[in-house]
């Protein structure tokens, strides 16, 4: 019995010692591209990219992920659309790209921190770009192809609280909910 105790013991510590975990960001790869050439962790057999060995990425299986794209009933003009986003997240202000001349109908949104997301949204075709955080070089990305709209991170999350309140209330209909009034942005602006 103790040898069986033993031998199944070193089993596990042996698979605890060379098991590895990978874990990859998939949501910010563009649909189309190879993996090779999209991620410096993966990579094909002969080092070969975009060939018949690499993987292409697609979102057949995809159901869930970061951020969304809607398109507008009517196009509204990028001034007009910047201050209704500005307006309707309560924001102090919207750092965004130069305007594109062009009007807004496809809208791609990320609460938090989506500049990962934006070659997304550029392949998606969408005109505008509501996200935050975005770095100043990040900005030159867009290459006059989207508009890009940094509303602030609170400001761009700020709807979640409610949101999944409500969720939550649908689900479990017998479930307390208790929500926080507490203010959490650490940003002020003069």
């Amino acid at each position: 019995m103790k040898k069986t105790f033993l031998l199944f013991m070193t089993g596990c510590i042996a698979s605890f010692t060379f098991s590895q975990t990978f874990s990859d960001d998939f949501e910010s790869y563009a649909t189309g591209s190879y993996l090779g050439s999209s991620s410096p962790d993966w990579t094909t057999w002969s080092g070969t990219e975009g060939g018949a060995e690499d993987v292409q990425i697609t979102d057949n299986n995809s159901s869930s992920g970061s951020g969304m794209i809607g398109e507008l009933d009517e196009p509204i003009e990028e001034l007009e659309f910047l201050n209704f986003i500005k307006k309707k997240f309560n924001a102090n202000g919207v750092r965004h790209t130069k305007f594109l001349n062009k009007p807004i109908k496809k809208v791609a949104v990320c609460g938090g921190s989506g500049s990962f997301l934006l070659k997304n949204a550029i392949e998606k075709k969408a005109d505008i770009l509501i996200t935050s955080d975005f770095k100043y070089h990040q900005f030159f990305e867009g290459n006059n192809k989207i508009l890009i709209a940094d509303i602030g991170h609170y400001e761009s999350e700020q709807f979640t609280i409610e949101l999944i309140s409500d969720l939550l209330i649908k689900k479990f209909i017998n479930f307390a909910i208790r929500k926080t009034s507490v203010y959490t942005n650490p940003i002020n602006y003069l």
